[in-house]
């Protein structure tokens, strides 16, 4: 991650609150800012894309609702349940992004296009046709 969507003094990337920072903005719940090319927001069905944050001993799973190239934000369809950046260094301020089909390209990635009922798979090498 780059930023919170909202810092403040005692809320920010640089995490130095220790453990937690209690006193993070609830608009952290909504999003976060990415460094330029982690998320696109031309990707083709941007909105079945979904996003892993990692907030100390938990993950949350969430889909996006839409990317602002202004300033490189991502926004969720739903809240978190803990801000982003209330578990700073636990939770590294990292996530991961799946089920996005353009970004296919090594062993063991997946796209699931439930809308069209159609699952892609790249499989190992040695899995027999």
């Amino acid at each position: 991650m780059r930023d919170l969507l909202e810092p403040t003094p005692k809320c920010n990337i640089a995490g130095r609150g220790g453990f937690t920072q209690r006193t993070c903005p609830q608009a952290n719940r909504w999003g976060f800012k990415f460094w330029q090319g982690d998320i696109r927001s031309e990707w083709n069905r941007l909105k079945h894309a979904e996003i892993l944050v990692f907030n100390a001993w938990t993950a949350e799973r969430r889909r996006i609702s839409y990317v602002n190239d202004t300033d490189n934000s991502v926004h969720f369809q739903r809240i978190l349940r803990f801000p982003v950046g209330k578990h700073p260094a636990p939770s590294g301020f990292r996530f991961v992004v799946e089920n996005v089909f353009e970004e296919l390209d090594a062993v063991g990635e997946f796209y699931c296009d439930d809308s069209r009922k159609l699952f892609f798979l790249i499989p190992p090498d040695d899995t027999p046709p």
